[in-house]
């Protein structure tokens, strides 16, 4: 089965560690992986995967992951 990526963030260093964490345990609690790499030009890519299981499934996961993502965010903030 192939994956389904997606949230992919770029930039020129990595994300801070809390939100490094909130995303860790987001794609824990949805049986998600969360990957974090370094390109050879420097810049950092993260970003969300899961089973490819086509639409609607795929557009459902990326929405409870966004919302996943944002409570935690909003939770860790407080």
């Amino acid at each position: 089965m192939s994956e389904f990526m997606f949230g992919v963030h770029v930039g020129d260093s990595r994300l801070p560690l809390r939100r490094r964490r909130v995303r860790e345990r987001a794609a824990k609690e949805l049986s998600l992986t969360w990957v974090e790499i370094r390109e050879p030009t420097g810049q950092w890519k993260s970003w969300f995967a899961g089973p490819n299981r086509g639409h609607p499934f795929d557009a459902d996961l990326q929405r409870d992951c966004t919302r996943l993502v944002e409570h935690l965010e909003e939770v860790s903030d407080g």
